[in-house]
């Protein structure tokens, strides 16, 4: 039985986004301040901007978050509504819309269940999501940001070392205070990753915590991670499974409790995976899919400096040279795929899944439109129409 039998196919969604519509013309904003829509329009365009911070100024800032205001336009001629949930209200307090933000546009289709848990739009208070690194010799202070599924644990790992290796250096977690309270300069870093490749990296993290109950854990800033199980007991892993009916369906477990999915049965569970994600339907683990714009929203005072995952080390050089201090120690990769167990789809079988499908790769688009904007990233090939390119 289909696993969305009200709702029309991945493609029939494209036709939906990518239907005719007049282009919206660019709005101007001075001073490279973060954009203000018209005070005649819809109350939520005042939250479709990219987060705060140096990272994105002036005319950048404005190019991006007018093509950000003018998809949303787009979305609402074609039909698109929010989709109410309790859970997705943290935009107001950072003054930005994801989407998983009630107030973000969903594809029409998505109302046939209007009931369903909806995905929050913040994993957890903003401090739960912050590592300040203090080196009083040098005066520097470093706010360094999670964002699940882009080297987190691998940067956990490495601000604990430059802690330990560093004279009177040390890493508060949780931060809760200000990072720049009582005037000290303070220089906020978080570090992305192409949004595909993340959403894939995600996913298999996903699977891999509801079928085989294996969880990495982190007990502090220094020490590598470890697996745990996820579950303490059968029936709440049991429970993770049933939400997941849609696209779980496609695991099986062999006579030795092998987990796998079959090569052919790839493209099937890529395709339901992504349309419960199009509707921003809760999960376990569902942080991991959040945008990283969302993760970035929680640095104190906006953050500065982005370091993509493809250039760790390239990128640490950027922050110490803004915050004034002395690399000490190297990037060590954590919680790698290849040492994971059971026999799930590689990573390759995914993004080939993606790559020979132009509907999912505008679906990837749609929910991350606002991290290829907002961060630069390159769009998947067939993604250009989502923001009139």
């Amino acid at each position: 039985m289909p696993a969305h039998p009200s709702g029309p196919s991945l493609q029939l969604v494209s036709v939906l986004l990518f239907g005719t519509v007049s282009a919206t013309p660019p709005l101007q904003s001075g001073g490279g301040a973060p954009l203000d829509p018209p005070s005649d329009v819809a109350s939520e365009e005042r939250y479709i901007r990219c987060p705060k911070g140096s990272f994105l100024q002036g005319a950048d800032r404005v190019k991006a978050e007018t093509a950000l205001l003018a998809l949303h336009r787009r979305r609402k001629a074609l039909g698109w509504a929010p989709l109410p949930s309790p859970t997705g209200n943290a935009y107001a307090a950072r003054g930005f819309a994801d989407w998983s933000s009630s107030v973000t546009l969903k594809p029409p289709w998505c109302a046939s269940s209007p009931t369903a848990r909806r995905m929050p739009d913040a994993w957890a208070t903003p401090a739960y999501m912050r590592y300040v690194f203090d080196s009083p010799g040098s005066g520097a202070r470093v706010e360094a940001l999670s964002n699940f599924k882009a080297a987190s644990e691998t940067m956990i790992e490495y601000w604990g070392c430059e802690a330990n290796a560093t004279r009177g250096g040390s890493v508060t977690y949780p931060s809760a205070a200000a990072c720049d309270a009582g005037g000290t300069a303070c220089v906020a870093t978080m570090p992305v990753r192409d949004p595909a490749e993340r959403l894939v990296s995600a996913m298999l993290e996903i699977l891999q915590r509801i079928a085989n109950n294996n969880c990495p854990l982190i007990s502090c800033p220094t020490c590598p991670a470890v697996s745990m199980p996820c579950f303490g007991e059968e029936a709440e892993r049991a429970a993770a499974a049933r939400d997941a009916a849609s696209w779980f369906r496609h695991v099986t477990f062999d006579t030795a409790g092998v987990v796998r999915v079959a090569e052919g049965a790839v493209p099937a569970l890529l395709a339901d995976f992504m349309a419960d994600l199009s509707c921003s339907k809760h999960v376990y683990a569902s942080e991991h899919l959040l945008t990283q714009s969302a993760f970035a929203g929680d640095a104190s005072g906006g953050l500065d400096v982005p370091v993509s995952v493809d250039d760790l080390e390239g990128g640490l050089d950027r922050v110490a040279a803004s915050a004034n201090f002395t690399r000490r120690c190297a990037v060590r990769a954590e919680n790698v795929g290849a040492a994971k167990p059971g026999a799930l789809p590689t990573k390759a079988e995914l993004m080939a899944a993606l790559g020979a499908n132009v509907s999912l790769r505008q679906a990837v688009c749609d929910v991350y439109a606002q991290d290829y904007v907002c961060f630069g990233q390159p769009l998947l090939q067939g993604c250009e129409p989502i923001l009139g390119r």
